[in-house]
């Protein structure tokens, strides 16, 4: 690949590279909320079912509501706590399933969130490999010319975000359960607050 010479060059570099984490940043944090969502739906209905707070009619539509996602929960299961809780809980809504919904409200409020972290997990996946693919040019034109590294501490907040914000997407390109790992692994990032600071310095 040739490398940047000019001044122009790097610039352009420089903004292309700040556009690219931007819109993957903007995009892996609506993920982020949805898996979020999911994971505190899954407490929720854990807690409702241990406290005994629900009649048979919630309790019945709660079983619907986990039988229809336990692959998802079982997958999520071993990374996250509150998904862990809901998987527990199983052998005690089960008896609700012979229980006939006469309300759908609880159902389908949490179906359709479950709905959203599903669509955002398979977001996530092309997200990754997309990532992957542009970050490689840019990360070229950028970090492998000669002219730009004592360029480069003008720019720290770009390189710093650039730095936070690659691991969570450049290691997707595989099958669910290193996705969901992965995105486990690396999701503090998204509180952390260098990666907030820089991510904010670059809007």
């Amino acid at each position: 690949m040739e490398v940047s010479k000019t001044r122009a060059d790097f610039e352009s570099a420089v903004r292309e590279l700040t556009e690219l984490i931007k819109q993957y940043a903007r995009e892996f944090l609506e993920i982020y909320h949805r898996i979020r969502d999911f994971e505190f739906d899954c407490h929720q209905v854990s807690q409702l079912i241990l406290s005994g707070g629900g009649d048979n009619e919630i309790n019945s539509q709660i079983w619907a509501y986990l039988r229809d996602f336990k692959e998802d929960i079982a997958l999520f299961a071993p990374f996250s706590y509150f998904s862990k809780c809901a998987l527990e809980i199983f052998p005690l809504v089960k008896p609700f399933a012979s229980v006939r919904m006469t309300s759908r409200h609880a159902y389908d409020f949490y179906c359709e969130r479950g709905r959203k972290m599903r669509l955002a997990l398979e977001k996530l996946k092309g997200l990754g490999e997309k990532f992957h693919r542009d970050s490689i040019d840019v990360e070229q034109r950028v970090f492998f010319d000669p002219y730009l590294r004592d360029e480069m501490k003008k720019y720290l907040d770009c390189w710093n975000a650039y730095f936070a914000f690659r691991p969570l997407l450049t290691n997707l390109r595989c099958s669910w359960v290193p996705v969901v790992a992965t995105f486990f692994k690396h999701r503090r990032i998204v509180r952390s607050k260098d990666f907030n600071m820089a991510l904010g310095k670059l809007n």
